[in-house]
């Protein structure tokens, strides 16, 4: 083992006083955060001392530790106990408060509580807490998960997402009522239907469309590109073609998990997925996406549109919707992974049998409710919340608000229903 890997096992099984434990694995692995910065973490598994288990036995026994710690910063983001049973002597938080857990969390992430993160939920030995900007929530999202079983051992422990940088916030907080963007609201009213297990019906139901939206209007970038904090390229074009390719397309598996050296750990390399696609490169995989449609779906010329562009793991993902929209909860879609260097489709995963499946429950023809009556009804559980939100346009946080409900319209009855809660 390399003397730098061994001064962090040492380091935690110290700290965590894991002499009840012993390693028996580790790996490294490297993520990209949204500031394009590379960070190298090393995963460990450690198992207590009674349970010898044979090399090629994959699973964890209950009580063996899953931790991972920042290489760079020392800093852990993951502590779990497999199936919340730990072995370590240290009663951490037998007696605490929740002021005291908060303060263990800002020594343990260096983060300041109401400036960096805030309280989100709280039950008996368990703390989840939200990432923000001075009591702002910010997005994409971050959060800090602790639990601890009733002798006061910790049990689990997590730090996962976007924890904004300060240098990398535009502080403002623009005073943005909602009577000033109705018409945004209307304009995010969709009807959409969602299957029912209950009836075997799709029930349609009139929603709002989250966006965020700051003074001078909308944020450019589409609210579902917040789901990943990769940079994504909005391409947004139409794909065309005349004749279809008759070679057949031919799969190659995809590596998923990179082998990393103790050199490309220590030296910070820059991970593949930190690179910007340029616009050479835009073009040669827009190219190389018509020529899969033209091989796999040859009849469908004027039917896809390339959505983004953006690195995942490794690959370049092309992520295709259909021309034609449907009032489905979830629409088709394509997803091409292309070779970094070739600049070739190697693989892709397409939702149609998912689809299917969902199609399968009868539609409901009985609309009575008109677009109208539906804002009209859900305008009052609408939500217009501030945050701060990474505008890739400019690689900073800026203020904004999300226009949000949580509730939905039926577009039979005029019932209110909680999303979450449609059987």
């Amino acid at each position: 083992m390399d003397n730098r890997i061994q001064k962090l096992v040492d380091l935690t099984e110290s700290k965590l006083q894991l002499n009840k434990y012993y390693l028996k694995r580790y790996s490294l692995d490297r993520r990209v955060n949204i500031d394009k910065e590379t960070k190298y973490h090393l995963n460990m598994e450690w198992f207590p001392n009674d349970r010898v288990i044979s090399r090629d036995e994959d699973s964890n026994p209950e009580g063996a530790a899953v931790i991972s710690i920042d290489i760079a910063s020392e800093k852990f983001t993951q502590i779990v106990f497999v199936k919340g049973k730990s072995l370590v002597d240290d009663y951490l938080f037998g007696q605490s408060s929740k002021s005291e857990i908060i303060n263990w969390i800002e020594r343990e992430t260096g983060y300041v509580y109401e400036s960096d993160f805030i309280l989100k939920k709280e039950s008996t030995g368990k703390y989840i807490f939200s990432a923000c900007v001075d009591g702002v929530k910010s997005f994409p999202e971050g959060s800090i998960q602790l639990e601890h079983d009733y002798l006061g051992r910790l049990t689990l422990f997590s730090v996962e997402g976007e924890f904004p940088r300060r240098d990398c916030v535009v502080k403002s907080e623009d005073n943005l009522p909602l009577e000033e963007v109705e018409h945004l609201a209307k304009d995010q009213l969709k009807l959409i239907n969602i299957p029912s297990d209950l009836t075997k019906m799709q029930i349609p139901v009139y929603i709002i469309d989250e966006v965020f939206i700051k003074k001078s209007g909308l944020l450019t970038t589409p609210f579902k590109v917040f789901n990943s904090v990769k940079k994504h390229y909005v391409i947004n074009q139409l794909i065309y073609w005349e004749k279809p390719l008759e070679a057949k397309f031919k799969r190659e598996d995809l590596k998923l998990s990179e082998e990393l050296s103790i050199e490309q750990v220590f030296s910070k390399e820059k991970s593949p997925d930190a690179r910007p696609i340029s616009s050479l490169q835009r073009t040669e995989c827009i190219n190389a996406v018509k020529d899969f449609l033209r091989q796999v779906y040859p009849s469908d010329s004027g039917k896809w549109i390339l959505d983004t562009l953006n690195r995942d793991h490794g690959y370049i993902h092309a992520v295709l919707k259909e021309k034609e929209a449907t009032q489905n909860v979830l629409e088709r879609k394509i997803t091409v992974m292309i070779d970094r260097e070739k600049l070739q489709v190697i693989n892709y995963i397409d939702n149609e049998p998912l689809l299917k499946l969902m199609n399968e429950y009868k539609e409901s023809h009985d609309i009575i409710v008109s677009e109208k009556l539906g804002f009209e009804v859900i305008h009052e559980y609408i939500t217009f919340e501030p945050y701060y939100v990474f505008d890739f346009e400019i690689n900073k946080y800026i203020f904004a608000k999300k226009l949000s409900c949580d509730y939905a319209v039926n577009a039979n009855n005029g019932k209110v229903t909680l999303l979450n809660e449609i059987e």
